[in-house]
């Protein structure tokens, strides 16, 4: 068996999947202990509480759907939907 010819496939797979992949949301975490906020992507510790979240980026200013709304205002004039998957 000659498995030369399948390590292309594989890799090409492995790149595809790394160039679909995104970054991780950030989150707005609260403390219990002294009322503090946090922008992360995961919790800071036990003692924090997820209060708002899914953010694009570390300022936790710009909301995902706040993005995916703005992008729809854009496209949809352009005659595109970023909703819909093109027709193959």
């Amino acid at each position: 068996m000659n498995t030369i010819p399948a390590v292309p496939a594989i890799l090409s797979v492995f790149t595809a999947l790394a160039f679909a992949a995104e970054p991780a949301p950030w989150y707005l975490w609260d403390s219990a202990l002294d009322g503090k906020t946090q922008c992360a992507q995961f919790s800071p510790g036990k003692s924090w509480t997820k209060i708002d979240g899914s953010f694009k980026n570390s300022s936790c200013n710009t909301s995902q759907s706040q993005i995916a709304e703005r992008q729809r205002k854009v496209l949809k004039p352009m005659g595109m939907n970023l909703t819909e998957r093109p027709d193959k």
